[in-house]
């Protein structure tokens, strides 16, 4: 099979149809060459036959001469005219007869005889003269016509005649049964033959057809078992565990092999692209834990800074109602804006962090849109696989098409090769949908990202407002230090500072809900992700 593997599988379509027609060539060769002999065998019987036929016949003939010869003698008897005459009555037959004997014997010396058919035949012949010349005398004694010599004719005819005619008929006789035996000799010999060309015939048609089966049966196999293996791992990554650890079998130079080693690149590349998209999910799913927990922490910087505010504004309302604590109120007024100034300080730096996150994140999404765009250009590797299969599967159904009635059971293989470029096709499309849909979250995590950094700007623009603020509040307290006279009016700029100071802590807690809002997004992209990956072992 490993080296039939060598082969391209056209060679080995041409081997398998080779060997039938060398097959084929041998099966008509020797039935062309039983039917030579059989032809021959046929004309020898026919030349048998034909001297079988001129021997009965001169057998026939020598008995019919004995009696026409008996038939006018009784005739020139009885007084019938011109009895003797050789063209009228019964001597007109005798005198045939003798005619076509001789005729006969003529027609046996031109064929094909054996030494001992010749030897018999010069005797049947030289009997058969003696005999005509006995019968001359007698009819010469019958013309005469007189009493002494129609005496002597009938003597003739009654004694030495008969004993001619029966040399001559043992010498025919003997000459028909070498024939006859000859020709009976040739018929087995025939038979025979045709015997042994049917034997060979089968002996030849039965190795022809075991040898066939067997050449196509191994080519078929070493066809269908690579075909079948590359099935089975399509049908898994498709429909099963989607394993992409399995390789197939790279081994030969054919066709197959070139599929295998192209399958099995395709799904080392798919392997490392899962592998890098459950890393960044992971990494997404870690930094979106790290964006909720500082959003934690600037909702509690936000909380501190709404109640430093609050207290900020009873400190304002007790300057307002009694100028004579003020220097209390001042010291208070001091430590809540100091409280103030570290929670601010706190909120830059949270901001700062989180805005390096999510550039950070930022990287990460942009990283799994790449390892998208590589994956889908993986989809697109397996679509000209099939197409190439598909491909494949056309020139083998055109191939066992010419082949006729030798190429049915190729196009069983055919037929298959076809259903797996389809089944191939199907799993590329259904590995496409799954990359749309890591695609599409990952636009969905971009766009929270977007939401994220915009929250986080605005977060530190109004981090950039209170300290603003708590600056002027630290002027306004010493300026209450320097003139108790002032304290009034300050007092009121300061309650209005204050307030607004308690706008931005209230506004900064919203954005901080967008952004935890924002984080549980992410985390639930990077959820999908992994669950996405997670269909797949590699």
């Amino acid at each position: 099979m490993s080296v039939l593997r060598r082969w391209r599988i056209t060679v080995r379509i041409m081997a398998m149809v080779g060997v039938s027609l060398v097959l084929f060539a041998i099966m008509l060769g020797t039935a062309v060459n039983g039917f030579a002999q059989q032809r021959a065998a046929t004309g020898r019987v026919a030349s048998g036959l034909s001297l079988v036929r001129l021997a009965m016949e001169t057998k026939f003939r020598t008995a019919d001469l004995s009696a026409w010869q008996t038939g006018y003698a009784w005739d020139f008897t009885r007084g019938v005219p011109n009895a003797a005459m050789d063209n009228v009555g019964r001597r007109k037959q005798f005198v045939d007869s003798a005619a076509a004997l001789r005729d006969a014997y003529v027609d046996l010396a031109n064929s094909d005889l054996t030494a001992q058919d010749r030897q018999a035949l010069a005797a049947a012949a030289e009997q058969f003269e003696k005999f005509m010349a006995i019968d001359g005398r007698v009819v010469a004694g019958y013309r005469a016509g007189t009493p002494a010599m129609v005496a002597k004719s009938n003597e003739l005819a009654s004694k030495e005649s008969l004993e001619a005619f029966a040399a001559a008929k043992d010498s025919t006789e003997k000459l028909a049964d070498l024939i006859g035996d000859r020709g009976q000799a040739i018929s087995q010999a025939a038979a025979r033959n045709a015997d042994r060309q049917r034997n060979v015939a089968w002996a030849v048609g039965i190795l022809g057809l075991l040898v066939g089966m067997v050449s196509a049966v191994v080519i078929v196999r070493s066809i269908a078992a690579p075909m079948h293996a590359l099935r089975v791992r399509l049908v898994d990554i498709a429909d099963g565990e989607g394993d992409l650890t399995a390789r197939l079998v790279e081994a030969g130079r054919d066709e197959l092999a070139v599929v295998a080693a192209a399958f099995n690149r395709f799904a080392a590349r798919l392997a490392d692209a899962m592998r890098a998209v459950d890393e960044r999910a992971n990494r997404i799913a870690a930094k979106s834990e790290n964006l909720i927990s500082v959003s934690v922490v600037l909702a509690g910087s936000a909380r501190e800074s709404a109640e430093a505010a609050g207290g900020a504004g009873e400190s304002a309302a007790d300057v307002s109602r009694n100028v004579q604590a003020m220097a209390t109120g001042t010291e208070q007024m001091g430590a809540s804006i100091n409280e103030i100034a570290k929670s601010s300080s706190e909120a830059v730096r949270v901001t700062a962090e989180a805005v390096e996150l999510s550039l950070r994140v930022g990287g990460a999404v942009e990283k799994l849109r790449v390892a998208g765009e590589q994956i889908s250009e993986f989809a697109k590797v397996i679509s000209g696989i099939a197409e190439q299969t598909n491909l494949l599967a056309l020139n083998a159904t055109i191939e066992s098409a010419r082949a006729g009635e030798l190429g049915k059971g190729f196009a069983v293989v055919a037929g298959e090769v076809k259903e797996l470029a389809q089944e191939t096709a199907r799993a590329t499309e259904d590995i496409s949908a799954r990359i749309a849909a890591i695609q599409d979250g990952t636009s969905e995590a971009v766009g929270a990202i977007q939401q994220v950094t915009e929250v986080i700007n605005r977060v530190n623009d109004l981090q950039a407002v209170i300290a603003s603020a708590v600056d002027e509040q630290t002027a306004t307290t010493a300026e209450i230090g320097r003139s108790i006279t002032e304290a009034a009016a300050v007092s009121g700029r300061i309650a209005e500072d204050v307030g607004a100071v308690a706008g931005s802590a209230q506004t900064t807690s919203g954005r901080i809900a967008d952004i935890s809002t924002a984080a549980d997004e992410l985390a639930v992209v990077s959820g999908d992700l992994r669950a996405v990956v997670g269909r797949f072992r590699y």
